[in-house]
Order: C-alpha cells, then structure tokens, then sequence
C-alpha cells in the first residue's frame, strides 16, 4: 500500500524478503484484528528517490515499527531496500531516541548493533508467533499517539467501511441499564447501550454507542477488543467514567446500521465520546 494513500499506519513491518516466512504470519493475525498495517514483500533491491520518500513517510508515521532481525536482513547491501529501511529506522528510534516505538524481533543469531540496546527486542524461538503478536500490540497501546480529535471526521475504521452504512445526525441518550444488554456485547465488547431519541427504531432492535475512527485503534476494531483482555479493560473502565459524567444528558450523533447475516442493526458513533476516549484511556492503561 502506498503512503501516499496512507497518512500513517498502526504498524510497519521492515524485513528481508528471505523472512517473509514469519513476516507474513505476523501481517496476517495483526491485519485480522482491524489494525492497519504496513508489509511489503516485494520490493525492488534499488533505493530510488521516490521509493525513499515512500517509505520515510510510512516508517515516521507508523505508531509502532516492528523490525525482523536476521543474518539476511543485517547482510543486505548498502543499496539495498532493506538498508534504507534500517537506516530509517535508526534516524527516528535510536538517532530521535523514540526507543519504545520500535520492537524488533530476532528471527536467528545474528547480532544485533549496540545502538539498539534501547529498544525492546524479543527472539522468536523464546516468544514464538501468538506472544510476538500480543507484545506487538500491548507496545501499539502503550505508544498510541493521540491526535487532536477536531481535525478528524466521525467515519468508519477502515476495515469496516464496506459493511457500514450512511451515517444520519442523530439525538440519544445512554440506557441506565447499559451494561445489561441482553447480548453480552458489554462483557464481550465493551459497548454501551443507548436509546436514540429522534429515531425510530424497532423495539425488537438495540443500539448500542461504539468508538468511531476517530477513536484509539485498538478500542474502535471489535476484533481485537474481543482477543486482546487489556485493550476490553481499557475500554471497559473509559465508558463507566463517560457513562457517569453524561449519565442525564441528551448527546448529539450519527446513527447507521451495520449488516450482518441479511439482518441490519443499529448503531451509533459520537463525537463526545470519541474525545472521551482519547482523552481518557491512559488513566486506564495500566490498571
């Protein structure tokens, strides 16, 4: 995928072709959980100027870097793709001493440079490929950048857009039952349920309010909510304190419905609540 198309990703991978073995596995488990991710298997060995202003856009704007150290990688030539990439890597994790944003993960015995003594680094034969994906992500939660919620539109998480429909400005107010869903999507999921108060939707039907794009990565993609107990934690904790503040208050919307087995369901997205969570899920990160 090309940066240009990309503003940034959750994460990057920087690997050597001969890796992809591991490299592909790590691409797939992350990209299912909803995230975006940056993984090209098919670069050319040359470093032209384009190519490099491609990929100094995609590794200084992803959140976390995930390098997959081997003697291939660490053998490439000085022209290669491979060597760019590392040397990016080293300008704005060791050389702008951003450390916690790199996680590089070591396929075999080849030394790593002292330079990187201060990033996190994990052998694959020690973690293996499940924990290498958890670690990856706790260190995508922890280095998670917030950015000022006013510049970025209420819209669909990007993997979600295909089966999302039109969004329509809506009133709501949260359920004093919203844990009690009937559905089990607050144990599961973490979702809040609400009553929308300029619509008319079916009794049989639940609405419930859910973090747009706008939101944290890793709160606003229900799979990996559904996978990842810290991320559920995090979300969890962050609605009762939105629930608390907001508990009699008429709230502003976009209500839309999402299909799913021939059947479409309600659900609604909030600016407030998107801020909320930006501004709030650190508190709970740790506990």
């Amino acid at each position: 995928m090309s940066a240009k198309n990309k503003k940034e990703f959750d994460i990057s991978f920087s690997l050597s072709k001969d890796d992809n073995w591991i490299g592909n596995d790590l691409f797939q488990v992350l990209k299912e959980n909803g995230l975006d991710v940056y993984f090209s298997s098919d670069n050319q060995d040359f470093a032209g100027g384009f190519q490099r202003k491609e990929l100094m856009a995609v590794y200084k704007g992803s959140t976390v870097n995930v390098m997959l150290w081997s003697h291939s990688y660490k053998d490439k030539p000085k022209d290669s793709i491979v060597n760019l990439e590392r040397s990016l890597l080293w300008d704005r994790h060791v050389g702008k001493s951003e450390y916690k944003s790199l996680f590089i993960l070591k396929l075999d015995d080849a030394p790593i440079p002292d330079d990187f003594d201060n990033c996190l680094i994990h052998s694959v034969k020690d973690i293996g490929i499940i924990k290498a994906k958890q670690y990856i992500i706790n260190r995508l939660i922890d280095c998670y950048k917030v950015e000022e919620p006013r510049l970025k539109e209420l819209s669909h998480p990007s993997n979600c857009v295909n089966h999302r429909g039109k969004m329509t400005p809506c009133k709501f107010r949260l359920s004093s039952n919203y844990m009690q869903d009937g559905l089990g999507r607050w144990n599961s999921l973490g979702d809040v349920l609400v009553v929308p108060l300029n619509f008319n939707v079916p009794k049989t039907l639940k609405t419930f309010l859910i973090p747009s794009a706008a939101s944290p990565s890793f709160l606003s993609h229900s799979i990996l909510i559904r996978t990842e107990p810290r991320a559920l934690s995090i979300k969890q904790k962050t609605n009762i304190e939105f629930v608390k503040m907001h508990r009699n208050d008429d709230l502003n919307g976009v209500l839309f419905y999402i299909e799913k087995d021939g059947m479409e369901y309600p659900y609604i997205y909030c600016y407030e609540y998107d801020l909320f969570l930006n501004n709030n899920w650190k508190l709970f990160s740790n506990s």
